[in-house]
């Protein structure tokens, strides 16, 4: 995935991967590969969000929501690995600006004739959880590590550009909120390759 030095509001665009060292939140690692049978989403999602996060035991709700950051990510890369996959999932486990710049993302890679691909690993933590307000919310730190993710041509296989293997962490932050009973990442942040070494 491109990646840009965030804004003072810190947007940016990935799809690279994570691997986070946080002591908050109970930290859940993680790798992510696209499978290529069955067009089947990558993501090794655990249990869905909560139906009622508001009423959830906090502990409970931390793993709804580390759960929807993994489903949401795994949904972003089978879409960035897949030609034939126009990022209709996306919706699932995205909203707000979170939503937008992976669609955008997703829709550039088509443009570009590319497709990324490799194993991404994640670590995060929430690091702060508000289930009393309306809506309920929460944030994630993370550090994606796609030392091995890579961008190559949809239409013939070959690598495009030269990886740089020694940057390839980069600190990434995700907001997410409650819509509908079900936790959904509203806003995504993603800093410069090398933000998390």
């Amino acid at each position: 995935m491109r990646a840009k030095s965030p804004h003072p509001v810190g947007v940016a665009v990935l799809l690279s991967g994570a691997l986070l060292l946080t002591a908050c939140g109970g930290a859940s690692q993680r790798t992510i590969e696209p499978r290529t049978a069955g067009k089947t989403s990558p993501v090794p999602t655990a249990a869905s969000a909560s139906s009622s996060p508001s009423t959830s035991s906090e502990a409970n709700a931390r793993k709804d929501i580390l759960s929807t950051y993994f489903a949401f990510m795994g949904d972003w890369h089978m879409a960035a690995f897949d030609p034939s996959n126009q990022g209709t999932g996306l919706s699932n486990h995205a909203t707000g600006q979170a939503l937008n710049l992976i669609t955008t993302d997703v829709l550039q890679s088509r443009r570009d004739g590319a497709i990324e691909k490799g194993p991404l690993k994640f670590n995060p933590a929430v690091s702060h959880l508000d289930v009393q307000s309306q809506p309920a919310t929460a944030f994630i730190d993370d550090c994606v590590d796609a030392t091995r993710y890579l961008k190559y041509s949809a239409s013939n296989g070959t690598l495009l550009g030269t990886p740089d293997t020694d940057t390839r962490r980069q600190h990434v932050t995700a907001h997410l909120v409650t819509v509908g009973g079900s936790w959904k990442v509203d806003e995504l942040h993603i800093y410069q390759s090398g933000s998390c070494r």
